[in-house]
């Protein structure tokens, strides 16, 4: 920056100069002036002047003061100059100062978010959980490497879209497309499919993510973790069986006891085997399906639907009862219902309560992500008759719905004026809420 008591310096010389000038031009003036009139009032010294020499010595005066003053107004605006021409770099040198701090400060931060990463990368090597991230489009861009020791492929061919190929191609459309919608609404998800091994089993995996926002609030993509459920869903479909196979066991041997075998009753059970084994091959009737969450709506109504259902869905209790409401006006019943026990206005509980304290004696299956005792007596006590828990199995839950489609539906709280179609009878399994008649001889069940 340019000193201002420098300038104003500089323009007082200036200033200085040109009145120096004009007064030496002022005072040469005078003296040629006084000259003149000492040489007119004596003639004899006058006439030995050489005027010449005078007036050339005057002219010459006035040429040296005029260049001075020209020098001096050419050094100004050389100063001037030199000082715009200061402030100008002075300028830039400040901007070019300011740009070096602000890539300091990149490069100081950039060091950080480095170092920060390879603590990071370093730590989720070593968890066993398979750990992921992705970028703002939804592209991976970096697996731990248990991801890559459960997969058996390299980080090369993972990253991107490569990661796909490993999704079982039945969960594949449903799976990708669940994901890209979680994606497009920057939510966190949790879907349930199947992944290839690398020794080429498919296991059952979940995939949870939750969207990282930088500190602007900026979309940076998600982070994610992958679960293999397969060992755990195993051991406990096989503790649900020898619980089923113990329940069996105890209510024939219980029923035995008290009613005398005959081959009557041989040929009943005989044929009442051969009708439950063709009803187990898909699921018939009409199911009303209640979830709030849009991931399991299309991944479980997917598997209902692949089972030969139709499926209605509703987005908490309230819309549910609607829909019960609805049919009955129809005359078109509801076979079964599957309720989740979490939901918004009004949740699964209230919903099975509800309608059992109405008088409905469909089928209600809970679907609920608490698996400890006390949850599933408290669905049970609610008015359910049976339970899935989350993540759901799709083999499981079909069992389940075999179980208990069509044993009764809404069609028995149908007005006296309702004349409703014929619809097939769908016997019941052995062990079911309702015990058998023992006067069963036509190989049908008393409900």
């Amino acid at each position: 920056m340019t000193n201002p008591i420098f300038e104003k310096l500089c323009s007082q010389s200036l200033r200085q100069s040109i009145l120096a000038t004009l007064l030496l031009c002022f005072g040469l003036t005078l003296t040629f002036v006084v000259w003149q009139q000492a040489t007119s009032t004596t003639p004899t010294f006058a006439a030995t002047l050489d005027y010449s020499r005078v007036t050339l010595s005057s002219l010459a005066g006035v040429c040296v003061s005029l260049l001075m003053v020209a020098c001096m107004v050419t050094i100004d605006n050389a100063r001037s100059r030199a000082v715009a021409r200061a402030t100008e770099m002075t300028k830039e040198l400040a901007k070019s100062k300011n740009e070096a701090e602000a890539a300091l400060r990149e490069a100081t931060a950039f060091r950080s978010v480095g170092s920060s990463e390879v603590r990071f990368r370093s730590i989720v090597d070593v968890v066993p959980l398979l750990i992921w991230t992705s970028r703002q489009d939804g592209k991976a861009d970096y697996f731990n490497e248990p991801w890559l020791r459960f997969t058996g492929k390299t980080f090369v061919s993972e990253v991107l879209d490569g990661w796909h190929e490993g999704i079982h191609p039945d969960d594949q459309a449903i799976f990708l497309e669940s994901y890209k919608t979680a994606f497009r609404n920057r939510r966190e998800f949790e879907i349930e499919c199947r992944m290839r091994r690398h020794d080429g089993e498919y296991r059952m995996m979940i995939f949870r993510g939750n969207p990282q926002l930088g500190a602007d609030d900026r979309f940076l993509g998600f982070v994610g973790v992958s679960i293999d459920l397969t060992d755990l869903r195993d051991a406990h479909h096989k503790a649900e069986a020898a619980n089923h196979s113990k329940s069996v066991f105890l209510t024939n041997m219980s029923h035995e006891t008290r009613t005398p075998l005959t081959m009557d009753r041989i040929d009943t059970v005989g044929s009442v085997g051969k009708v439950l084994t063709a009803s187990n091959q898909q699921l018939l009737g009409r199911i009303l399906f209640a979830e709030d969450g849009t991931d399991n709506q299309r991944m479980i109504s997917h598997h209902l639907k692949k089972a030969g259902a139709q499926v209605d869905i509703a987005e908490n209790g309230l819309i549910a009862l609607q829909k019960i409401n609805e049919s009955i006006a129809e005359c078109i019943p509801y076979d079964l219902l599957i309720s989740d026990m979490q939901m918004p206005e009004m949740d699964g509980y209230t919903l099975a309560s509800t309608l059992r304290n109405r008088g409905f004696t469909i089928g209600i299956v809970a679907i609920t992500a608490h698996a400890m005792a006390q949850d599933l007596a408290r669905c049970l006590d609610a008015g359910c008759d049976a339970y899935a828990t989350k993540p759901i199995d799709k083999a499981n839950l079909i069992a389940i719905c075999q179980q208990w489609i069509g044993k009764t539906s809404t069609k028995a709280n149908y007005p006296a004026t309702c004349v409703p179609e014929t619809v097939p009878v769908i016997l019941p399994p052995l062990a079911s809420r309702g015990q058998m008649n023992p006067g069963l001889s036509s190989g049908t069940f008393g409900l």
